[in-house]
This record gives structure tokens, C-alpha cells and sequence, in this order.
């Protein structure tokens, strides 16, 4: 990523988006290096940011809280109801944590469940997790 992104500010771009929490470190070890502002990734609260890199709050958590509680309202039976997440990082667990939150307020004594596969490029551990939840009579929601 750092070879991608050193090379559009090398060329003159003035902002680089990088969607996706895997950018943040790679923006703030790069940024120093580079006088104008150069990028504008993620939010990230794991990486302190230099003077010209913004970080941008995506709401993906009121997305997932959203997708819970529509969740526990639209299930037939009422038992329960899963999150499925890829990559295993900070943003995807709060994620699935908003989803079952939601869940369980909006529909007291509706199971929350939730599973992050740890990967964002294996569809069949998605979808294994996802058949799993339906297994459970769970309706599954899940995040790529």
C-alpha cells in the first residue's frame, strides 16, 4: 500500500483516499514525508495522525446498529438474529457489536449473534458463517 500511495503523491496528487481501515498506518508513516495534504483514509484510532492526513468517520457503526435493529423487527421467529464480518480489525468487531446491540434492544429476548471471519477475500468463510446462522434460525447480515 505505502508504494501505491507514495507513488500518486510522487506524481502530484493533492488527495489520496484510502477506504479502508488497512490504510491508516501506511498514511501516517508516508504523510511526513510530503508537505501538502496527501491523504484522507479511514478513521483510525489506533494511528495518531500527522498535520496533513484526515481521517473520516465512514458511520459503518450506525449502519450496523441500523442493520440490527431492522434485523430483530423483520425475523419471523424471533430468536435470533447474526452479523457476519470479514476482516478481523477494530472497525468490524465494533461493528458486529453495534449489530447485536441493536438487536437485543429493539426486540427484547432476540438473540444477537455475531461472527468476524478474519478475512475480507474468502466468500466461502462468509458464506459458511452466514449458512451457520441460518442453521441457528438466525437471519444473518453480513459486512465485506
Amino acid at each position: 500500500m505505502e508504494q501505491v500511495i507514495r507513488g500518486y503523491a510522487d506524481d502530484g496528487y493533492t488527495l489520496i483516499i484510502g477506504h479502508s481501515f488497512e490504510y491508516g498506518s501506511a498514511f501516517a508513516e508516508i504523510a511526513p514525508e510530503y508537505q501538502k495534504p496527501t491523504s484522507s483514509p479511514q478513521r483510525s484510532n489506533l494511528v495518531k495522525s500527522p498535520g496533513n492526513v484526515e481521517y473520516v468517520n465512514l458511520a459503518y457503526l450506525q449502519g450496523a446498529y441500523a442493520a440490527g435493529a431492522l434485523a430483530a423487527l423483520i425475523s419471523d421467529k424471533g430468536k435470533a438474529v447474526g452479523f457476519v464480518g470479514g476482516g478481523d480489525n477494530p472497525t468490524q468487531q465494533a461493528m458486529m457489536r453495534a449489530f447485536i446491540q441493536a438487536a437485543e434492544k429493539t426486540r427484547p429476548g432476540i438473540k444477537g449473534m455475531g461472527v468476524v471471519t478474519g478475512d475480507y477475500d474468502n466468500a466461502a468463510k462468509g458464506r459458511e458463517a452466514a449458512h451457520h446462522h441460518v442453521a441457528m434460525e438466525q437471519m444473518s447480515f453480513g459486512m465485506r
